[in-house]
């Protein structure tokens, strides 16, 4: 008996190893245009330039209301972020060009800005948000990967 349950076991397993794999159908996946655009965005800068970038006009959460009269844009970040990263050169084409808002840079990383996510809702980085400094109040936001020509210009 022992035999015959051990020779049935072997010939099971044997018939199911020799059985080819059946083909899955294959999914696709449709882009938009712009998808496929957006994802081949990489304006990734140098390490030391980055760095210089990150730098300058870096502010403290705690300030985005008080930087000037007027619409600002402040960009959150996080250095690790591999898309903001990504981003990072796109935000250095905004701010080159001639109707560019002031932009002012938060990083998400920086304990003494763990509170700024909640407040201003951040759902993830990178994000930009367009302040009226005036009224204190935000105008626009974008997030994730764009072009520089989606993130608004100051009105003629």
């Amino acid at each position: 008996m022992k035999k015959s349950a051990l020779f049935l076991t072997l010939n099971i397993l044997l018939v199911g190893c020799q059985q080819e794999d059946v083909p899955q159908t294959e999914k696709k996946v449709v882009l938009n245009e712009k998808t496929k655009a957006q994802m081949q965005i990489d304006k990734t800068l140098p390490a030391q330039e980055l760095n210089l970038f990150y730098q300058k006009n870096a502010i403290l959460g705690n300030e985005i209301e008080d930087r000037e009269k007027g619409a600002y844009l402040v960009y959150f970040y996080s250095p690790s972020c591999p898309i903001c990263k990504r981003f990072s050169g796109v935000i250095k084409e905004y701010e080159n060009q001639k109707d560019a808002y002031s932009v002012y840079k938060v990083d998400l990383s920086n304990l003494e800005n763990a509170k700024i996510r909640e407040k201003y809702k951040i759902d993830g980085a990178p994000t930009w948000i367009l302040f009226d400094g005036n009224e204190k109040k935000e105008l626009n936001r974008g997030l994730g990967l764009m072009f520089a020509t989606e993130i608004p210009l100051k009105q003629k």
